[in-house]
């Protein structure tokens, strides 16, 4: 049975809640991106204003690209997470 989209959205704040309660405690701010979609740009504002409310100076990169573009983005630290989805 597939997991509905209220799940889908829980399971990924959840999956998110420890690397932004890290980034606001380890640094002065946390840099979020999302895809080129709806579903990852909200998930991106959600993280953001988790990490604000957690005490960090977040921003949020919206619609940058798709997956690729987002994981360089990681590496070369333009970004500190982002949210994404599980495959079919």
């Amino acid at each position: 049975m597939p997991l509905r989209p209220g799940v889908l959205l829980l399971l990924g704040l959840s999956c998110l809640a420890p690397a932004l309660l890290m980034a606001a405690a380890t640094g002065p701010g946390v840099t979020v991106g999302s895809k080129k979609f709806t579903e990852s740009v909200i998930l991106g504002e959600l993280a953001t204003q988790l990490a604000a409310e957690a005490g960090a100076r977040a921003s949020h990169r919206r619609e940058l690209g798709g997956t690729r573009v987002l994981w360089n983005a990681l590496r070369h630290g333009d970004i500190d997470l982002y949210p994404d989805t599980p495959g079919p």
